[in-house]
């Protein structure tokens, strides 16, 4: 009898939880809206394409957010995205809305320091033209990138004024 009640007692466990399971996913397995393994409700943005092709090799990617200096009059923000590609580092820089002041062709570097503190141009990036700049950096590694730390990404106001930071975020890779 008590045999047969513990036995009763795991199966019922076992429905609860399957049942559970087969509620937080649709028949495609594309979560529902509330992951209840994890507590949360995810975005779009969360949710990630399943890798196919070339982008099996390239799971080495770091996104970092720009944002505005403090002490600066133009308030611009952004991302950058750098992936670890074979043929190098693809640096894929996307700005917000600028400022109307801003030129639309906007210089963008990596230097070494902060962004309270730039030092010298490590590498320059294509300009950022209509919110997009996309750069492959040829033979580099993210760890060229990770030697000699800090390094920042920043955008510049123009060609003309590249003493003018507009956007600026810390690589933390």
């Amino acid at each position: 009898m008590r045999t047969n009640r513990a036995l009763l007692f795991i199966i019922l466990g076992l429905l609860v939880i399957g049942g559970l399971i087969w509620l937080s996913r649709t028949p495609q397995g594309e979560e529902l809206g509330v992951d209840i393994f994890r507590g949360t409700s995810p975005t779009p943005a969360d949710r990630q394409p399943t890798p196919v092709g070339e982008d099996l090799l390239n799971r080495n990617e770091e996104r970092i957010n720009l944002s505005s200096l403090p002490d600066s009059q133009y308030q611009q923000t952004g991302r950058a995205t750098l992936t670890e590609t074979e043929d190098g580092v693809r640096v894929v820089v996307e700005l917000g809305d600028a400022d109307p002041a801003i030129d639309t062709s906007q210089p963008v570097h990596i230097h070494n320091g902060t962004c309270l503190e730039p030092g010298d141009i490590i590498y320059s990036l294509n300009p950022v033209n209509g919110g997009r700049s996309t750069t492959v950096l040829a033979d580099v590694i993210f760890d060229d990138l990770r030697t000699d730390p800090p390094y920042i990404i920043n955008a510049h106001k123009s060609i003309d004024e590249l003493q003018v930071q507009t956007t600026c975020g810390e690589l933390t890779l």
